[in-house]
Parts: C-alpha cells; structure tokens; sequence
C-alpha cells in the first residue's frame, strides 16, 4: 500500500510538472541598467578616502563596466534586464588591499545581474524573473574573491592558470585576470608562516579555554548564584501567598526540593567535569607544543618551502608587492572577473546569456583599457 502512494504521489507531481505551459524568451524586450550615480561613502569614508577619489573610482569602474555593455548580446540585451551593482571598500576590501609601505587601494566591485523575461502561449505577457545569476567584477581586490576558496595553513589554495585570453590568465574557479603590474599577484605561505600560524592560533585558543575554566565548575557557578536565586524566588512567592497562601507554600516546598536535587546532581558530576575541562586543555597544550618542536626542529630551507594544504596544494596569500605604489589609489591596476565560474552546462535563459557573452566578450579591449 505505501508503495502504491508513493508511486501514485510521484505520478501527480509528474503530472503536474507537464501541466505547467513552458516559458519561452521575450526577445522583444530587455535592457541594461548602469551603475549608480553615487555610491554609499561611509565604508570609503572610513578608509580614509575622499568624495573626490571616490568619484573618480565609480567613474573608473562605471567606464570598465560600460566596455563590457559594448557586448552584442548585451547592446541591447535583447530579452533580459540586466542591471549593474557597484560598491567600494565592501567586506574591508580598501583596508586589506595595501602596499608595502602601507598605502591602501581603492577596491570595488560590480556585480552585472541577469534576469530573464519570459511568456506563454496562453498569456503574451512578459514576466521578468525574480532572481538570476551574475558575473562579479571585483577591481583593484586581491582579496575578497580569492576568500572564496577554502583558507588553512595561514592561505589560500594555489589556483592554476588553466587558460588564456588575450593575454590574460584564467584561474582556477573561472576568474580572468586582467592587469598590467609585472609582480605576481600571490605570494606562498612558507612552512614557517603556517606553523607560526597554528601556533598563535592555539596560543589564543589555550588563553580563552583558561579564562572560561576560571568561572570554575558547573557546580561551582551554582553555588555562586543559588542564594540569590532563592531569595529572588521567595519575595515573588510571598507577594502570591497574601492571596493564594497554601499554593504559595508548595510551590516554595518544590523550589527547595529542585534546588537541592540540582546542588546534589551537580556536586557528583564536578569531580568528572574538572577532569574533562582539564584533559581538554592538556589537549590544546600537546599540539601547540608540538607545533613548536616541530618548528624549532626545521631547517632553514625547509622553513622557507612553500606550506601544503591537505589537499596536497600550496598555499598562497596576496602578494603586497604586487600594486604600483606610484599610481593613484584610485587607478585601475587590476581587474578580476568570474567570467567563468558557472558550470559550462548550467541551466536557464539567464545562463545561455552567460554562455554568449563569454563567446562575444572583448576581452582584448577590457585588458588595454586599464592602467
């Protein structure tokens, strides 16, 4: 029988799945929303720029975004609203994007959302989709997309270069690169860097652990709170006794009867609880000393190779060296898109907009646009 509705279910979900009339592409309709006019000051602001740069950073970002508006497919887009996001210094981008000597870029990023519009046969009405895919644009931002991979080891996993166009690298993940610095855009963690890593980490960990333990046991805590629970208890129930006196005093009976059973419970776990708080600890401490041996044991070279992830990689972090402090905070000096970050085979109108623009993207013109 249960088989029988299982199956039966699964025809009328079927059913209803051919039920519904298929939606087909309003070609007749589309168009690309730019970029605001203003952007929000307060994180940039924060950083230390000015109404001025910030300006010209849009406008920078603005006439980046319209050399891809240039796309066929998207003058005009014919069938989608696609509308473009921009904002600067998002995430503490503008505070981790800094120079060796400490000049900070201006960071920002676009994100291009597509949203397809579709009818049926049975109502010519176009509807546009409530959500859709995009393609992020991130600029002068080492960072925030290279926080989309998995950190250990004090890093990032190495992402290979598995394509070029135009001159331009495609990571691992689907992000072309564009820029014009000569400097690598990463640096490697050194096994050094990792265990110094671990070790601090542990260092804070064992220091947090012994301050939480120093509030003493569960038992303990309970002691140091039971008085002036009860006596917060025994007011309330002498306001209810001067109309409901008898309640009053069993409801008073069961409070002393819970508070002691709980005293008496607690007290016969404490011994075990200290003994788990401290094998915890002792824990901690093992691996930090461990990873302190391990490094005082190192070699110079060995410290100096590059750290390895579990997955077998190297670990990478963004190189500091790597911007032209010479250049203005607000100049292009690299570009990163994730032009190709969503599966080849990924379903929908929105997707088959994707496809097309990779295929008709002037990346060459993007690339001499820059600084």
């Amino acid at each position: 029988m249960k088989l029988s509705a299982c199956c039966l279910l699964l025809l009328l979900a079927a059913s209803a799945a051919m039920a519904q009339p298929k939606r087909m592409l309003y070609t007749a309709k589309g168009e690309y929303l730019p970029g605001p006019a203003k952007l929000h000051p307060t994180n940039a602001k924060y950083h230390g720029f000015t109404d001025v740069q910030m300006n010209a950073m849009r406008m920078n970002m603005h006439n980046f975004m319209e050399l891809i508006r240039k796309t066929p497919c998207l003058n005009p887009p014919k069938g989608y609203e696609v509308k473009v996001y921009a904002m600067v210094c998002s995430n503490g981008s503008c505070g981790v994007n800094t120079t060796t000597t400490g000049k900070k870029m201006m960071a920002g990023e676009c994100d291009l959302l597509m949203r397809e519009y579709t009818y049926t046969k049975t109502n010519p009405a176009p509807e546009r989709a409530v959500e859709g895919p995009s393609i992020k644009v991130w600029f002068n931002d080492l960072s925030s997309w290279l926080n989309r991979g998995v950190y250990n080891e004090g890093g990032f996993q190495e992402r290979a270069v598995v394509d070029e166009i135009a001159g331009c690298p495609v990571l691992e993940g689907g992000y072309l690169v564009i820029t014009k610095n000569k400097k690598p855009l990463f640096v490697y963690v050194t096994k050094e860097d990792g265990l110094k890593m671990h070790i601090k980490e542990l260092e804070e960990d064992i220091k947090k652990i012994k301050e939480n333990q120093t509030s003493g046991s569960a038992y303990q805590q309970w002691m140091k709170t039971k008085d002036a629970s009860l006596k917060d208890i025994k007011e309330g129930l002498d306001l209810y006794a001067q109309t409901n006196p008898e309640e009053a005093k069993v409801k008073w009976e069961k409070t002393k009867e819970y508070f002691a059973k709980q005293e008496q419970d607690l007290k016969k776990n404490e011994a075990k609880e200290l003994e788990e708080h401290r094998k915890y600890l002792d824990g901690f401490i093992q691996r930090l000393q461990g990873f302190r041996d391990q490094l005082a044991t190192m070699s110079t070279a060995e410290k100096n190779q590059p750290a390895i992830n579990g997955a077998e990689r190297k670990v990478i972090r963004p190189n500091p060296d790597f911007w032209d402090a010479t250049k203005k905070p607000t100049d292009l000096q690299l570009v990163v898109i994730d032009l190709f970050h969503y599966d080849k085979d990924k379903y929908g109108y929105a997707h088959d907009l994707i496809r097309e623009i990779r295929k008709t993207i002037n990346i060459a013109e993007l690339a001499a646009s820059i600084k």
